[in-house]
């Protein structure tokens, strides 16, 4: 195993001398040391590029490391959790050690206890003791709250970076999947991730290693992650890849701790499990434990003056009182260490902590006791702070705070100083409460006294005032001062910095996270009236600026899942707000594009392409005159909506719709056949896994009751779950259709034959017909059942009789390519093919008789333009020089639709045959440097 950190090199690279031609070594005088001064260097996926005679240039940005970015991993540095104090624990890393070195034992171990029981501490010891022994291979700490490190969908893609970093082999074989494309980490798909990512390359990476050199995972808080109600499912199908993780060679170990009221039965029977015991069940080594750690924090806090400080009693009360929680323990330290030890120690040893819940009681102890000579000013502050903190969707900064409660940064520091036994401020001022049971009792009527108590429900509705507070006084039209349309975002320059300089934290979280807070608030709040003038005022006028911050964060795909579900709340307040919340998220799926890719193009691109009646383009396009103006082929309204349905794990070769139009079902290189719900997106049957290979061909019966498919496997399966299979073929089935009246399938193979089979027993009733001298691509019946049309790589078309197999028209030819794609009209008079060389071709089923609809005609062509400009395929329309010279970043001029990009043409273009125009004005359109003049102060209302 190669895991390495990184370290100091002495390294020489010796530069080849282009005039020494004898072979011989060169003078070692003349070695270049490229790493003079160098502390830390990691050289081992770097390129080195000789030019000339000397070593020129080093390209630390290798391909490798640029494939990896792609994971994007969670940033997990602000968060660390003190490992356990020597000499305590001792007997559960006996046994977990016990445990990682036992290749018969489960390899998956759950550490499981109560909140405040020691499960992160004994996580932390543990990435601890498993760094030195170099067996550590990624950690990861679920925070509830925290919307990154709840996010089921973050984990494996983290991981798998984990591994790569230090594992040049492992690296290597991840970067080879993910440049094949067969996974997108990009996606939430958590169960392709752990395949692809994670068990695959794993496996083969250590198929031969010894377990001692394989590296352990450990995943902390297993019950705060996926909190949201909305992740639901993510997190089941998380705890799927746990079980899934039992299946492995059992020298691959797996460490998972957490609560146990939100884990599986699966799961529980699959892993060993460790209970760390409390209240009536804890042991007297867990006993001792807490008893050391109190004794020695105490001699820390005592000094050499009070060595035998708080004494014996005392330290055996508290252990008693602490009842196995390690977290009452060191809460109980932090609280003493606020004030003066003796008064806060007995504070402590005269509140009633021996009854009921020990946690609950200390909770309410320390603020009682920190605001008990609060005045109401005070408290409000002390309500507005925790909220805020409490409710937050991401670690926030003491400097953040006051931009949310409206209070100086004073009294949020007071506050915070009073609180610092359960809240702490990192050394990045970053606000973290130290313990989740903390937020749990804050917000708890039962447990937490009322005027400290925080209501979730009030305290969604107040975030989401202020996030749109704080957008509607910041966001402004081209907030980062970009210079220029013409680059995408990822090439301007110290974009980052323009970020944080411009932005800035406070707008970056409300921009984000705005809508989550509304989706929390109850419809039922009266205070609701304020919340929804506010949202429409960010219609009104901010929705546009919004965007950009969306787009220069990489968030516009947050903002398209965001907007549905904010519609849908409004909808109980105000139908017509809801309608423009829906266009407004209609704006950003079809041109998803643009907005992601370079943020002028907001105004230069959507806006001016928008449907006429669009709402959102009503409204802002008067704003935006200077753009380009669409004379014709723009759309009156949005396109029918699309459904993005997600579950198959490679691509999708083949789609058809029931009859009645209700269902859809896919065939995938994954080998599965899935049926969804066409409507809802819903996957409603499936995954149907009988296919050993790629399936080419799937599609419905007439009375929609029944599945066919053909695969690369060479089979043919039917049925209502999609049984068989039909074998009869000797190379992959391309094609399959049933017979109008259901009875029969007819399949087209590339062993060149067609044959006819009885949809009911899957015995060949008639074929193979041979008569094609390659492969065939498509078949079909005609309307009576009598007849079968193919279309082949021969490039030819046959009729055949679905009987006796003789061919009764044809071949014809005509096309220059293969047929791909073939049917009869209704009338059964007609046969239209679609081939490889671009036409589509009508035939008469009994001669050869041919109409040729088009040729080439799907592909664009921009049409005399005053300028020379080129569109490339994912719609860009750009400047020459970013087309035929690779290395200079491209000039995006503006971005068509799809539906647009075919007779593009300019408004001075006279005459466009073969496709609808769509006509673009360009006399307005400004751009490059001068974009910005796009923008009028003139508004008209919603």
């Amino acid at each position: 195993m190669s895991i390495r950190p990184l370290h100091p090199i002495d390294s020489e690279v010796e530069a080849n001398n282009s005039s020494n031609t004898s072979g011989t070594q060169s003078d070692p005088a003349t070695k270049v040391t490229i790493f003079d001064g160098a502390t830390q260097v990691d050289v081992r996926h770097a390129t080195f590029t000789t030019v000339g005679r000397d070593i020129t240039y080093v390209n630390y940005a290798s391909e490798v490391t640029e494939i990896l970015s792609a994971l994007k991993p969670v940033d997990r540095s602000g968060y660390y959790v003190q490992p356990c104090m020597n000499g305590t624990r001792e007997k559960f890393f006996g046994e977990i050690d016990t445990w990682l070195d036992d290749i018969d034992a489960p390899n998956v171990l759950w550490i499981v206890g109560s909140p405040g029981s020691g499960k992160s501490t004994i996580a932390s010891s543990l990435v601890s003791q498993l760094t030195k022994r170099g067996r550590m291979g990624s950690n990861f700490a679920f925070k509830r709250g925290n919307i990154t490190l709840s996010d089921p969908a973050a984990v494996w893609r983290t991981i798998a970076h984990d591994l790569a970093r230090y594992d040049d082999s492992f690296a290597s074989i991840l970067a080879a999947v993910l440049k094949s494309g067969t996974v997108d980490p990009g996606r939430p798909d958590i169960a392709s991730h752990f395949e692809s990512l994670i068990m695959e390359p794993l496996t083969k990476r250590h198929n031969q290693s010894s377990p001692h050199d394989i590296p352990v995972i450990v995943l902390d808080g297993s019950d705060e992650c996926g909190s949201d109600p909305s992740q639901t499912g993510q997190r089941n199908a998380l705890l799927d890849t746990f079980v899934h993780w039992s299946h492995l060679p059992r020298k691959f170990k797996l460490i998972v701790t957490g609560r146990d009221e939100r884990v599986h039965l699966s799961f529980r029977s699959c892993c060993k499990q460790i209970e760390l015991p409390t209240g009536a069940e804890v042991d007297m080594d867990t006993t001792q434990d807490i008893r050391n750690f109190l004794e020695r924090r105490f001699a820390e806090i005592g000094g050499p003056y009070l060595d035998s400080w708080p004494g014996e009693k005392v330290l055996d009360t508290l252990t008693a009182r602490a009842a196995g929680l390690f977290i009452w323990a060191e809460t109980v330290i932090r609280f003493v260490e606020q004030g003066l030890p003796d008064e806060q120690l007995e504070h402590v040893l005269m509140g009633n902590l021996g009854e009921g819940d020990n946690v609950t009681e200390l909770y309410r102890q320390i603020l009682e006791l920190s605001f008990r000579d609060a005045k109401v000013h005070m408290l409000n502050v002390l309500h507005q702070v925790a909220t805020v903190i409490v409710l937050a969707k991401i670690t926030l900064h003491v400097d953040d705070l006051p931009s949310f409660i409206l209070h100086p940064k004073a009294s949020v520091i007071v506050i915070l100083n009073k609180l610092s036994s359960v809240i702490s401020v990192g050394s990045d001022s970053g606000i973290r409460i130290r313990h989740l049971s903390f937020a749990e009792f804050m917000c708890d009527p039962h447990r937490c006294p009322q005027r400290f108590y925080i209501d979730r429900f009030k305290g969604s509705h107040d975030m989401s005032m202020a996030c749109l507070r704080l957008m509607k006084k910041c966001l402004k039209f081209n907030i980062c001062d970009l210079e220029t349309s013409y680059l995408p975002n990822k090439h301007v320059e110290d974009l980052s910095r323009r970020i944080t300089r411009n932005i800035g934290h406070p707008l970056i979280y409300s921009c984000r996270f705005w809508a989550a807070h509304i989706r929390d608030t109850p419809t039922d709040l009266k205070e609701n009236v304020d919340l929804t003038a506010d949202v429409g005022d960010i219609f009104q006028s901010y929705f546009l600026y919004w965007l950009e911050v969306m787009s220069l964060m990489e968030e516009v795909m947050a903002a398209n899942i965001a907007l549905p579900g904010v519609a849908g709340w409004i909808r109980v307040f105000d139908a017509k707000l809801s309608d423009i919340i829906r266009d407004g998220s209609r704006f950003i799926v079809n041109f998803f594009t643009p907005i992601s890719e370079s943020t002028p193009h907001i105004y230069l691109s959507a806006l001016p392409f928008s449907p006429r009646d669009s709402i959102i383009a009503m409204h802002y396009r008067s704003q935006f005159p200077n753009t380009l103006s669409v004379h014709s082929g723009l759309d009156r309204t949005w396109r029918a909506g699309i459904n993005v349905l997600h579950g198959h794990k490679d691509a999708i070769l083949s789609i058809s719709f029931s009859p009645d139009g209700k269902r859809i079902v896919s065939g995938s290189r994954d080998k599965s056949i899935r049926v969804w719900d066409a409507e809802t997106g819903e996957m409603v049957s499936g995954p149907f896994e009988g296919h050993t290979d790629q399936v080419w061909s799937v599609a419905f019966s007439p009375d929609g009751k029944r599945i066919v498919s053909g695969s690369k496997d060479k089979s043919i399966r039917t049925g209502e779950m999609v049984s068989g299979p039909f074998e009869g073929h000797t190379d992959q089935v391309w094609s399959i259709a049933f017979s109008p009246n259901g009875k029969q399938i007819v399949s087209g193979s590339d062993d060149k034959s067609i044959c006819v089979w009885d949809a009911g027993t899957g015995e060949m009733v008639s074929g193979p017909f041979k008569g094609h001298t390659y492969g065939v691509l498509s078949v079909a019946f005609s309307p009576d059942g009598k007849q079968i049309v193919s279309g082949s790589w021969d490039k030819s078309i046959c009729v055949w009789d679905a009987e006796t197999g003789k061919i009764v028209s044809g071949p014809f030819e005509g096309h220059t390519d293969p047929v791909l794609s073939i049917t009869f009209s209704p009338d059964g008079k007609q046969i239209v093919s679609g081939s490889d060389d671009k036409s589509i071709c009508v035939w008469d089923a009994n001669t050869d008789q041919i109409t040729v609809l088009g040729t080439g005609n799907h592909s664009m062509e921009l049409i005399n333009f005053t300028c020379s400009i080129h569109c490339i395929s994912s719609g860009w329309v750009c400047c020459p020089h970013s087309i035929l010279i690779p290395l200079v970043p491209p000039t995006f001029l503006f971005w068509v639709p799809y539906s647009n990009r075919t007779g593009l043409c300019g408004i001075d273009t006279l005459l466009v045959l073969g496709t609808c125009p769509t006509r673009v004005d360009l006399s307005r359109f400004v751009h490059g440097t001068s974009w910005t003049l796009c923008y009028s102060s003139h508004a008209s209302s919603l």
